[in-house]
């Protein structure tokens, strides 16, 4: 999470108000009468006018990024990261596209964007291990905006599908634990998985093993890099 700054936080403060109202008017929670009395108004309200603040200027960060609305099954599984989820105002739905995510010296984007910058090593955030880490395609970059207490801070995610690894009775690469390779199946699984930009390890690369399995390693260019650093001191 970071804090945005007073531009921005204006901006984005009538952004996430505005998505906030619809949102309240909209949801299954507000009383019937109310969702029915949106529907008659707000064909006659003109909500572009609170957008007004990310357009006139692009100092902004957000000026030259995609509003877009999540997919189902983006939203289901980015829902529970959000702490606060439970808060009927807090819009879930609605955040801005990164094109692309810098770190580490390297830069990660979608499939649709690059396919070798999208395969990625990641984190597993439930593990106990900080090097337990996972092979994944990642489909979306997105930030997401939300009010807490006085402050506008804004989240960095990524929605990755993941590889599985294939159950094999031997696997050649078992042998030679200092590759950290891996035969994975062909394509990654359908079901997405959105973790915070920040898991993101490192870049993974793949090379077709046979017609339906793929081998996979980690590409770990940050750690190569300080380590021949620390060969020349």
């Amino acid at each position: 999470m970071s804090t945005v700054g007073e531009m921005e936080s204006t901006a984005m403060s009538l952004f996430c108000r505005r998505q906030a109202l619809m949102h309240l008017m909209t949801s299954d929670r507000s009383p019937p009468i109310l969702r029915k009395a949106w529907t008659t108004i707000a064909k006659d309200l003109n909500f572009d006018d609170l957008d007004t603040g990310l357009s006139s200027r692009e100092t902004s960060s957000q000026a030259n990024m995609k509003s877009i609305t999540l997919d189902g099954d983006i939203q289901a599984a980015f829902l529970p990261l959000l702490s606060d989820h439970n808060s009927i105002s807090l819009n879930t739905t609605k955040v801005f596209v990164v094109q692309s995510y810098p770190a580490d010296g390297v830069t990660y984007c979608s499939f649709d964007k690059s396919p070798k910058h999208s395969l990625i090593y990641f984190r597993n955030q439930d593990s106990p291990s900080h090097d337990d880490i996972s092979p994944g395609q990642i489909r979306l970059i997105f930030q997401h905006y939300r009010i807490m207490g006085k402050d506008l801070v804004n989240g960095t995610f990524a929605a990755v599908h993941r590889y599985e690894p294939m159950q094999l009775s031997n696997d050649p690469f078992e042998t030679y634990p200092d590759l950290h390779a891996k035969i994975y199946h062909k394509e990654p699984i359908s079901k997405v998985t959105v973790i915070q930009a920040s898991q993101i390890y490192c870049h993974a690369n793949l090379r077709p093993w046979n017609s339906s399995s793929v081998v996979m390693r980690a590409i770990n260019r940050v750690s190569f890099h300080l380590h021949s650093a620390s060969l020349h001191r």
